[in-house]
């Protein structure tokens, strides 16, 4: 049975859609019963569904972004509408403003109440801010939180003997409902079956590749740490930072249920709640992975420097991560179970279905599952909750003895700083900057981050397309290589050689060249230029070059830049340090010239 909407979320599309969809997230992920306002209806046709969504809610939740109340002037304005409807019913209002925004001189009188100092107001700056704000709205949401009717794998890293009850949701205990008929019984039935299918696979794949690189980071960082004096600490710094774009770049709004799907789930033996709050819980699981990617990083990218031996010392908390999401996949299983049990066991699409289908997914594994019934789903369900309830019990007691912990580690602290000499006063002070401290380091991570981000959607569009021309493929190596991608710049040299062998003459030994460069690429601890083209015979200064050549310095002096170095050599006849690409072995060799090179150069940083 559909759950009724306890939390209504309002929001203008322009600035506030995504602002709500992840606060929908993160509160239904809290166990409350929220319901996302959908705009598109039209505001000559306002939608009865709305104000009975209202009408049913106890909390009323407006985003405030900026601009969105400026076409509240008009006076069939759905944002308004809604203002008005919520306001009249008496709910409970809650508004959610961001820093830019602020009330229209043109607001009327009908919403002029929500800038008043009785509504309650929660404030946020980005999108990142709004998981942070949950306990805020747990302090005054007056919708009650229902916490064993959703999701409770969260709590898995705490009592992993509770594995099996993490993964049940209320969703699993609505489908406990007998299916006295045979199902699939029309085509119709079929059609739905089939696209149900294929959009628990879409969602399951998003969740299993996600998996594959984030065990790969976490495997690294394991390997670093058994060898953290002598290991490559690039290696999971790249794999954290691809991780990171990846997943900061993935549109949860593509995986929502299509039109179609939602509306013909409405009246079907399949609960629509379920398949709907499968990529919600997927994208929830994100969300804690990406903060455990952001503790990783600043061990990365701040700890280490300051004492190496942190990343050994942190290898159980690697791993721990590691069986985390193989104990939060695996509770997909169970999931998974619930959603499809409407369908006869004996259709044979469902059992192609488990064995092609279900088979594939390296981090979730149905090979062995044994399917249960919804009865027994329900009466696993049942039989448990006794025992996670004393283990919630058992982790409270955990927290409180941890609190006491924290304080008398806080004296501590303190009184061997007063013993050093400080006052306590300069002591508490002296706290408090090391823990500003460690915000900025946490705030310069996620900057850091964000800067991944962006090289990986630029990484992405230098990526070959079938539809790329040889000039176009071309542009996109160059600035693979330039931008230090050289896993792209690898994959186009050898598309460019298969499909445009004739496009340049020397492409074979480009691609040859560049394997011995990225062979090498890491080993260099300095500035240079490396030579990328050599058109020959149009210049005499080209026969002393060859491709993948490094030049390091004009006359001595090293350069940071194509400015630089153009400067140095403007000087008439100069010596040039070149690391030279001989048979794929870098050998050091001064070239005297002057004039034009008559190369296609590229600067690179060195490790």
């Amino acid at each position: 049975m559909k759950n009724k909407p306890e939390i209504f979320i309002s929001y203008r599309r322009d600035g506030g859609e995504f602002v709500a969809k992840k606060l929908r997230d993160t509160l239904v992920k809290a166990h409350y019963h929220a319901f996302l306002d959908i705009e598109g209806l039209g505001s000559g046709n306002f939608n009865e569904h709305l104000l009975e969504a209202i009408d049913s809610s106890d909390d009323y939740i407006l985003v405030l972004s900026k601009n969105c109340l400026d076409r509240c002037v008009n006076e069939d304005d759905w944002v308004r509408r809604e203002i008005e409807y919520s306001h009249s019913k008496n709910k409970h209002i809650i508004i959610l403003v961001n820093k830019e925004f602020s009330f229209p001189e043109t607001l009327p009188e009908s919403c002029k109440f929500l800038s008043s100092s009785d509504i309650e107001k929660i404030e946020y700056e980005n999108l990142d801010d709004i998981p942070l704000l949950l306990g805020g709205f747990k302090k005054i949401l007056k919708a009650p939180c229902h916490k064993y009717e959703t999701f409770t794998n969260k709590i898995l890293p705490l009592f992993s003997a509770l594995v099996l009850v993490s993964c049940l949701t209320v969703g699993i205990v609505t489908l406990a409902k007998k299916i006295k008929e045979k199902f699939p019984k029309t085509q119709e039935d079929e059609i739905l079956i089939e696209k149900v299918f294929d959009y628990v696979d879409s969602a399951l794949t998003l969740a299993d590749n996600f998996s594959l690189d984030y065990i790969d980071l976490l495997d690294s960082c394991i390997e670093v740490a058994d060898n953290y004096e002598t290991a490559d600490y690039s290696v999971p710094v790249e794999k954290f930072e691809s991780l990171w774009g990846f997943i900061n770049t993935i549109n949860f709004t593509e995986y929502e249920l299509p039109s179609d799907l939602d509306s013909a789930l409405e009246d079907s033996k399949f609960s629509k709640e379920d398949v709907r709050f499968l990529i919600s819980d997927i994208e929830a699981e994100l969300e804690i992975y990406k903060q455990n990617i952001t503790g990783v990083a600043k061990l990365f990218y701040f700890e280490l420097d300051e004492d190496p031996a942190i990343i050994s010392s942190n290898k159980t908390y690697f791993e721990s991560l590691r069986q985390q999401l193989f104990d939060g996949n695996q509770n997909y299983l169970i999931f998974v179970n619930g959603i499809l049990n409407p369908i006869s066991k004996k259709y044979q699409p469902f059992i192609d279905f488990k064995n092609n289908v279900l088979s594939k997914y390296k981090t979730i594994d149905f090979s062995d599952y044994i399917w249960l019934t919804n009865k027994e789903i329900e009466s696993i369900y049942s039989a448990n909750i006794s025992d996670l309830e004393n283990a919630l019990q058992e982790q409270q007691k955990n927290v409180n003895n941890a609190e006491d912990y924290f304080y008398e580690f806080y004296e501590d602290i303190i009184k061997n700083l007063m013993d050093a000499g400080l006052t306590r006063e300069e002591s508490i002070k002296w706290i408090e900057q090391e823990n500003e401290i460690d915000k900025k380091k946490m705030d310069l991570t996620t900057k850091m981050l964000n800067l991944a981000t962006d090289r990986y959607k630029l990484k992405q569009l230098l990526v070959y397309e079938k539809e790329d021309t040889n000039d176009r493929l071309y542009y996109k190596t160059i600035k693979a290589f330039s931008n230090g991608f050289y896993d792209v710049t690898a994959e186009n040299l050898n598309i460019f050689e298969e499909k445009f062998p004739d496009y340049i003459d020397n492409i074979s030994d480009l691609n040859k060249s560049f394997a011995v460069f990225a062979a090498n690429y890491g080993k260099y601890d300095f500035n240079g230029i490396v030579v990328v083209n050599n058109f020959r015979g149009e210049f005499e200064n080209q026969k002393y070059f060859h491709l993948g050549d490094i030049i390091l310095s004009v006359d001595g002096k090293t350069f940071a830049n194509f400015d630089e170095f153009a400067s140095l050599r403007s000087s008439g006849m100069t010596t040039l340090q070149v690391l030279h690409n001989n048979n794929g072995i870098l050998e050091e060799k001064n070239i005297t010239c002057e004039g034009i090179l008559g190369l296609q150069l590229m600067i690179f940083e060195g490790e």
